[in-house]
């Protein structure tokens, strides 16, 4: 997840121990649950928090973590 990485990565990405709101984007496992509420947060502009994303980025989240397996 790429560009899901470069913007969750570092609350909710592999390297995180204790990831915030227990939303762990990434490894083996895939929760649908847990994509559909980070794309939900993200769509509505909440996530993450402090940033903007552009619309090329929402769109690469929001399709990286539609496709996730």
């Amino acid at each position: 997840f790429p560009v899901t990485n470069k913007h969750c990565g570092k609350c909710h990405g592999v390297d995180i121990a204790a990831p915030k709101g227990g939303i762990y984007l990434g490894g083996e496992e895939v929760d649908c649950k847990i994509n559909l509420s980070a794309v939900a947060a993200v769509l509505s502009g909440r996530m993450p928090p402090g940033s903007q994303l552009s619309a090329e980025d929402r769109h690469g989240v929001v399709l990286e973590l539609s496709e996730a397996k």
